[in-house]
């Protein structure tokens, strides 16, 4: 598995038109790297196969179905519990986070698909991301939106000593409705008003257009400004000193760690098409964990006196050392799934001249979501001890459909058979 995981990070890298293209040998399609790893054919049925929880439990979760004991997303529990508990136990966030939405595309129809026409992408998988302001960190003062700021949630953090800051929409429950203070219609740029309720202060402050926030960590100006273009009477522009609230300075300045993050992983993002909605997820929580790992790489490099490494060499270094690693056998493994895993390495690389296992039917034309099941025949072998099993897989020279697992060798058996039947 750790094996596929290095050939999906080097398509993130190369990003091939498919990824069976990277084991194709014409000048043009020349990849050294996965034809080293793992046969193409391998690497596709790990993917059409891939499952991140067990099937039985997920039988028991479909049966509960429009219960309240029913989760929509079980297929992707154990990764995601791993995720949180890697991102928990690893990593201590500073002082400023951030919280945002994220959009995965996706058009599979599933119920938690969504549609936000106001966002780049607008269809897919919504995710709420907490992240380190200043590192982009996905997993103290909380930075939001207005969909999220609201007067009671505020008081909350303030007593469990959570500072939180915001904007806010004026006609949500608790903002304050006096006018001795508020801003006037003919209000010029830099005009700012304030109100202090309790630990909450409530700012509204004119820019290009009206903005209001609300924060408990923060007054309400400290002096500062910002450059803003202006006209001047005789038509020229020029930049001036605005004065700004500092709610509003800070806010901009830490609600950018979602924005760092979503950057960090688009760069050399693998997601790609898929036939499951929930191996689209499955790619994009390996995005998070690889750019996670990458910037606690950069936060320990000047404590190691260390200079760090840009993302892609830390990809390509991350992509080879996958790629080495090898599953040391432990006391409770099977000794029996063990020797079949031989068997299957002995039935394609010591059977005679000629016999050699290759897809059924050529897929090089075939929809990606679709190669790794295209053409499944019965196997002959399976057949002959009265057991319907279909493959992808046939002998190179009998044109013979047979089955090429660990626990159904059915390539080297069915050889083994004719070959005593000959003598």
């Amino acid at each position: 598995m750790l094996k596929y995981l290095s050939i999906v990070l080097y398509l993130g890298l190369v990003k091939p038109s498919a990824a069976r293209d990277l084991w194709r040998k014409d000048r043009l399609h020349n990849h050294p790297f996965p034809c080293s790893v793992m046969p193409g054919y391998r690497y596709e049925a790990i993917g059409a196969f891939l499952h991140m929880s067990d099937t039985t439990a997920d039988a028991i979760n479909d049966q509960l179905k429009g219960q309240a004991g029913y989760d929509g997303l079980f297929h992707l529990k154990p990764l995601h519990d791993q995720i949180l508990t890697a991102c928990r136990a690893y990593y201590h966030p500073h002082w400023n986070l951030a919280i945002d939405e994220r959009m995965v595309a996706s058009k599979a129809r599933h119920g938690m698909k969504q549609y936000l026409k106001d966002k780049p992408t607008k269809w897919g998988f919504k995710l709420f991301v907490l992240a380190d302001s200043k590192t982009g960190y996905t997993c103290y003062h909380v930075f939001v939106d207005n969909s999220y700021t609201s007067t009671a949630l505020f008081r909350h953090l303030h007593r469990i000593h959570y500072g939180a800051c915001g904007t806010i929409r004026e006609n949500r429950i608790g903002f304050p409705k006096t006018k001795v203070n508020s801003l006037p219609k003919k209000a010029v740029r830099r005009d700012m008003w304030w109100i202090r309720d309790g630990p909450l202060l409530y700012v509204k402050w004119k820019d290009t257009r009206e903005v209001s926030m609300c924060s408990s960590i923060h007054k309400a100006y400290s002096g500062k400004s910002v450059q803003r273009r202006a006209r001047n009477p005789d038509g020229t522009w020029a930049r001036r000193a605005v004065t700004i609230p500092e709610p509003v300075l800070e806010y901009n300045k830490y609600m950018g760690g979602i924005d760092l993050s979503d950057a960090l992983i688009k760069y050399f993002s693998i997601t790609q098409k898929c036939r499951h909605w929930y191996k689209k997820l499955f790619l994009h929580f390996v995005d998070i964990a690889v750019v996670n790992s990458y910037i606690l790489h950069k936060e320990m490099a000047p404590e190691k006196q260390h200079k760090p490494i840009t993302q892609k060499l830390f990809r390509e270094t991350l992509c080879l050392q996958l790629a080495e690693c090898r599953k040391e056998s432990t006391e409770g493994e099977s000794e029996m799934e063990m020797a079949a895993a031989q068997s299957q390495e002995a039935a394609m690389e010591q059977k005679p001249e000629g016999c050699f296992p290759v897809a059924v039917t050529d897929v090089s034309k075939t929809d990606p979501g679709e190669k790794a099941m295209k053409g499944r025949k019965y196997c002959v072998h399976c057949l002959s001890l009265k057991r319907r099993n279909k493959t992808i897989y046939k002998c190179r020279s009998c044109d013979v459909p047979l089955c090429i697992i660990a626990d159904r060798l059915c390539f080297t058996e069915w050889h083994d058979l004719r070959s005593r039947q000959a003598l």
